[in-house]
């Protein structure tokens, strides 16, 4: 297949019918205030459902996707998606990052709870730009020792999306707080996390999944720096970063050079550099090369990165 072949494949492949930013829920009234960015996370959506139902041995399984896009992906633009022929590109991407970025959490939690104490909440998880993230509702957290925190600028995206999933019969496996914020006005999260309870006395895992590449890389730092001061020891940041190579090949490759709302992307060296200078430390970059052990491989234009407080 194209697709496993080593990464200078990725320079020839041409997706030619993915009609990504067509009409989405034109019949459905909440998803027509859904923001932009909402709207990209849907095809997030598609991408995990198409793994989890696709493959025999799944690298990710999110059933709570086939609910979602029901209700608010239209037909034809799921027909569209389907019909490109290169939509192994978007689903082997996609469903390592969540595997990659599922694991992570568990080996926090792993690290992080002691299930044999008398304190019940020990952690919390925070999403920075959760989008539909079905983590909460799909992943068997420790229902006592654990809050989930969803911050999202889009309200309507994140009660539609917790209507539905509750509707559908999924429940969250522990508390899940929604946070109505702006990520680039980090401050006023922060505030309105403590708020909402965050405690800032307990180990943190900052997730920022598919969120940096829509963020000017000069806010970034503002963003590292205002995590880090409410983070404690223990306390962990993973985060997914598109690289210029990833730009180019969107821009190359994709029908209309594709409408993705990028800000200017950067490599991830440069990342890792910010996130030291805010005091993150530690820093570690996962890429096609090193997560091979997966069994995929995906683009190489695309990178993970984690980072601790010591």
């Amino acid at each position: 297949s194209q697709l496993r072949r080593s990464p200078r494949a990725w320079t020839n492949v041409r997706v030619t019918s993915c009609a990504f930013f067509s009409t989405l829920g034109e019949n459905n009234e909440g998803l027509r205030s859904f923001r932009d960015i909402s709207q990209t996370s849907l095809f997030t959506s598609f991408w995990r459902h198409v793994e989890t139902t696709n493959q025999q041995d799944p690298l990710c399984k999110d059933e709570c996707a086939e609910s979602i896009l029901k209700s608010f992906l239209e037909p034809s633009v799921e027909t569209s998606l389907r019909s490109s022929p290169h939509l192994n590109v978007f689903v082997d991407m996609i469903a390592v990052r969540t595997r990659f970025f599922d694991d992570f959490l568990k080996q926090f939690l792993d690290n992080t709870i002691s299930l044999n104490s008398n304190v019940q909440r020990q952690a919390q998880i925070i999403s920075l730009g959760a989008g539909m993230d079905t983590r909460a509702y799909r992943m068997n957290f420790p229902s006592n020792n654990v809050v989930v925190y969803e911050i999202d600028q889009d309200s309507t995206a994140a009660y539609l999306k917790s209507k539905v999933l509750m509707d559908a019969g999924y429940k969250p496996t522990c508390p899940v707080v929604s946070v109505e914020a702006d990520v680039q006005h980090i401050s006023n999260v922060v505030l309105e996390l403590k708020k909402k309870g965050l405690d800032t006395k307990l180990p943190s895992a900052w997730i920022l999944e598919g969120l940096l590449a829509y963020i000017p890389p000069e806010e970034h730092s503002k963003i590292f720096e205002a995590i880090r001061e409410v983070s404690v020891p223990g306390s962990v940041l993973i985060l997914s970063c598109c690289l210029p190579l990833w730009a180019e090949w969107c821009r190359d490759n994709l029908e209309n050079g594709c409408n993705l709302p990028y800000a200017r992307l950067i490599e991830a060296c440069e990342m890792c550099d910010k996130l030291q200078e805010s005091g993150w430390n530690g820093s570690k970059i996962y890429c096609n090369h090193n997560l091979k052990f997966y069994g995929r491989e995906f683009h190489p234009g695309v990178t993970f990165i984690t980072a601790t407080v010591p």
